[in-house]
């Protein structure tokens, strides 16, 4: 009894179930009828209309999409036909065939065409780069004359070039910049005119180790020849110091000579140098503990040419020296070229390749002016030369004085006495030196100024300094100007 009334009320809950079930069907079916009407209405309105861009690209990734879907179940890819970013699917779309993406990684970077990292770095750059414009900014006065320095050495203008570099040298000082390569380019300036020699390379500017890399390697070179002169100044000063005669005819010229060519492969001695107030030795190193191995030879020929001067040995003996340095150094025209120009007018040679040697390697170098001026007088050509002497007085050239003296000379033998004085005059003030001091000897003694003549001729005699015989000849009427400046060696020594 009890069971058949369960098996009833069971059989009423599941009649009850049944329907519950099949009412939610019946709406769930009219809520899907009216969803496909409300489609099925707006695509009839849409009908005609034209395909806008996002449908078109939706399509395609449509297509792109099952095309990749079946890529999947096609034998495997070529390795060349690989997609370039992922290398694993097929490059190339519907859309672009060419591409070398597969169309996932076309997709991700037409969306995602940047990272951070893309963003960052630009960013740094600009930042970095406008930092370099405030350095730059305060330190603009530095690089101006720097780079104008550059442009003198360009020109040959070394001594202009020199004077450039010691301005921007100064201004590094004062910002606390230390340009290594502004120092470097104006030590090789230096070396070139011959400045080096007194120039001494700052510890503070290169530590000893960079001297040897290959960027400044022709700074080292320079401190190194400097180092090699000053030894082989010290040694030849010790060879003719040991012959010590009161005439110099008592020299005995060849030996010592001899003596000097050794030098030339010879091992180099360490250079002693001595206290200046004792006058004792004392141990030294070099700044950058450089070792000098040889003698330099240039300077060895340029004593040999001293000596021969000393010796009063004939001028082609003299000249003979220095024309082993011009032909063997020419670039080193600072040490031969004014001496070697002076001996060529005195031996009266042509001065016209020397002149344009030495201006080659220096165009600021006027001394192949004075030459020329020189050679012009003795030639006779006299308002040439007096005209290429006051270019270089006009402008207080280092070498106005032998341009002051060279213009006297000019008067003198054009007869014009009183201009030839004033320049004597002017050449003694601004260098007292034994050539000024000869020639304005002679020059008060053509104008009978005896006042200014005994003055010159008493420091003569303080100076135990003889005054020169063809001076006295041409003040007791005993010679005349011309056969001194016109004849010999053209000159009053």
């Amino acid at each position: 009894m009890d069971e058949n009334k369960e098996n009833k009320v069971n059989g009423a809950e599941d009649e009850q179930l049944k329907k519950e079930l099949e009412e939610l069907a019946r709406v769930f079916q009219e809520e899907l009828d009216k969803a496909k009407e409300e489609e099925l209405s707006a695509q009839s309105e849409a009908d005609g209309a034209e395909e806008s861009p996002a449908d078109a690209e939706l399509i395609q990734d449509l297509e792109d999409v099952q095309a990749v879907s079946q890529e999947e179940d096609d034998e495997e890819i070529p390795e060349e036909e690989l997609c370039e970013c992922c290398g694993e699917n097929r490059k190339g779309t519907k859309k672009n065939p060419d591409s070398p993406y597969c169309y996932e990684c076309e997709k991700a970077l037409r969306h995602y065409p940047f990272e951070l990292i893309n963003i960052i770095v630009p960013l740094i750059a600009i930042v970095f780069s406008l930092y370099c414009c405030y350095v730059f900014s305060n330190n603009i006065g530095i690089y101006t004359a720097a780079e104008e320095a550059d442009k003198y050495v360009g020109e040959n203008r070394l001594y202009t070039a020199s004077s450039a570099y010691d301005i921007a040298i100064e201004k590094m000082k004062d910002e606390g910049v230390n340009g290594e390569l502004v120092y470097k380019r104006a030590f090789d300036c230096a070396y070139k005119s011959g400045e080096f020699l007194s120039k001494d390379l700052d510890e503070d500017v290169f530590k000893k180790w960079e001297l040897k890399l290959p960027h400044l390697k022709s700074v080292y070179k320079t401190k190194l020849e400097a180092l090699e002169m000053q030894n082989t100044q010290s040694a030849i000063t010790d060879i003719f110091y040991k012959y010590d005669t009161e005439d110099v005819k008592d020299l005995p010229y060849d030996k010592i000579i001899e003596e000097i060519e050794a030098l030339i492969d010879a091992p180099a001695k360490e250079m002693p140098v001595y206290d200046g107030e004792t006058g004792e030795e004392i141990s030294t190193t070099s700044p950058y503990n450089i070792k000098v191995q040889n003698y330099n030879k240039p300077m060895i020929l340029y004593y040999e040419f001293y000596i021969a001067v000393v010796c009063e040995k004939d001028i082609e003996t003299q000249i003979s020296f220095l024309e082993k340095i011009r032909d063997e150094y020419p670039e080193m025209t600072w040490i031969y070229g004014s001496v070697l120009g002076d001996l060529y007018n005195k031996a009266n040679r042509s001065v016209s390749d020397l002149c344009r040697q030495i201006r080659a390697v220096n165009a600021d170098d006027s001394s192949a002016d004075v030459i020329e001026a020189t050679s012009l007088r003795i030639k006779g050509d006299y308002d040439k030369s007096i005209e290429i002497c006051n270019k270089f007085i006009d402008k207080e050239d280092t070498y106005a004085y032998e341009f002051l003296r060279q213009k006297s000379i000019c008067y003198l033998l054009k007869g014009e006495l009183d201009a030839a004085y004033k320049a004597a005059e002017e050449a003694y003030e601004q260098s007292a030196i034994p050539l000024t001091a000869n020639l304005l000897l002679i020059c008060s003694a053509a104008t009978d100024n005896t006042d200014t003549y005994n003055e010159v001729a008493e420091l003569f005699k303080q100076s135990n300094m003889d005054i020169s015989k063809e001076i006295l000849d041409y003040k007791d009427g005993k010679t005349s100007l011309e056969q001194i400046f016109t004849k010999g060696d053209f000159d009053v020594v």
